[in-house]
This record gives C-alpha cells, sequence and structure tokens, in this order.
C-alpha cells in the first residue's frame, strides 16, 4: 500500500533527485546535474550494478543524467576538434616549409647523378640509385577490353540480401549457411532542453 502523501516524493523517487539540483530559473527544465569528480576520483559501479529505476519519473530523470552527459562529451569532443584543426593547420604550415627544402636538396642530388652519369652513389650518410619501376597500364578503353572478355576480373560471392529475403519467404536455410536473429536492440533517443522548449511552444496547451 502507498503511504506517500500528495506533493510527497516515494523513496525511489528521492533516490533519484539525489544525483541533481534544482535550476529555479528554468521551469521547462528543472533540473541541472551536478559536474562529476575527476576520473581517477570517481568510483565506477561494477558492470551489473545497474540503477534501481521503479516507475516513469525515475527513467525520465534518468535520461535527463544521459543528456547532461551526452552534452559534456559533445562539448570535449567540439573542444577537441577545434584543438586538432589548430593543430593540423600548425603541422601543414610548419612541414610544407621543410618539405620544400627538402624536395630542393633532393632534387639536387637527383641531378648530379645524372650530370655525373652515375646509376648509384654510396655516401657516409644516405646511399642514391635510380631504380627501375614496373610498368604500368593505362586504360584508354574499358568498354572494348570488357568486350573482348579476356583481360577482366570477376569477383563472386555470396548474395546476402538475396538469401536472407529467401529465408523469410520461405523459412529455408540455404545449405552453407546460417541464420542469425539477434535479440532486439534497445534503442534511446533523448530529447534536450531546447527540444523540449520547442515542442512546448507549439503545443501552448502543454507548456502549463
Amino acid at each position: 500500500m502507498n503511504t506517500t502523501l500528495p506533493g510527497q516524493t516515494t523513496p525511489a523517487q528521492a533516490d533519484v533527485l539525489s544525483l541533481i539540483t534544482t535550476d529555479r530559473e528554468d521551469t521547462l527544465w528543472p533540473f541541472e546535474f551536478v559536474d562529476p569528480p575527476e576520473e581517477d576520483q570517481m568510483e565506477f559501479p561494477e558492470p551489473d550494478d545497474l540503477l534501481d529505476i521503479s516507475d516513469f519519473f525515475g527513467a525520465d530523470v534518468t535520461c535527463m543524467k544521459l543528456i547532461y552527459l551526452q552534452d559534456r562529451m559533445d562539448e570535449i569532443e567540439a573542444l577537441y576538434r577545434q584543438e586538432l584543426d589548430h593543430l593540423n593547420r600548425w603541422k601543414e604550415r610548419r612541414t610544407a616549409i621543410l618539405q620544400r627544402q627538402y624536395d630542393f636538396f633532393s632534387k639536387s642530388l637527383e641531378n648530379w647523378l645524372t650530370i655525373t652519369n652515375q646509376k648509384t652513389a654510396n655516401l657516409p650518410h644516405g646511399a642514391l640509385q635510380f631504380r627501375k619501376q614496373p610498368i604500368r597500364v593505362e586504360v584508354l578503353d574499358e568498354q572494348s577490353i570488357i568486350n573482348a572478355g579476356v583481360f577482366i576480373r570477376v569477383k563472386q560471392s555470396p548474395d546476402k540480401s538475396a538469401i536472407r529475403k529467401h529465408y523469410q519467404q520461405t523459412g529455408e536455410i540455404v545449405d552453407g549457411c546460417n541464420i542469425i536473429e539477434p535479440e532486439p536492440k534497445f534503442s534511446l533517443k533523448l530529447i534536450r532542453k531546447e527540444e523540449l522548449k520547442n515542442v512546448q511552444s507549439q503545443n501552448p496547451t502543454t507548456a502549463g
């Protein structure tokens, strides 16, 4: 028997609410989660130790916790991308200058071998040589080669889509195959604060 009085929270709700603090300035999004401690100070639960969710309220607050965590991860990802973009541009500028100098000296050595009519040169700090390169085939008319039917490659592989369709229509398992029917996959779509405001602005009767 439920002895909770109107306006009171159940013990299960109190446990969930202990994870959050109230943000009185935002009535559309009444909860704001406290930043977690540093990773090396956190106590992570065991893999099978799950949060005890007893009702829709607890489930919805857990979704809010996921939104908070996802937003924090998105912020970290955005910062990482900005820093990475900055570092990539810096790397490209610096290496471009060095690469031009490298190419200049490399071409100078190649020119030296050429004008001295040498195939190789073994130096204390480098081995220079002209290596014979394999011939390359340049296809000028691909359709003519295909029509000839000689110098073409055909890769054969099982048509999994056709096998799956055949099984769904007939229930027959094709020889050499095994049909795997996975368990339903859990799906989660979080509704962020901005999306909630948009929904409530479009439906004024539900905003109160």
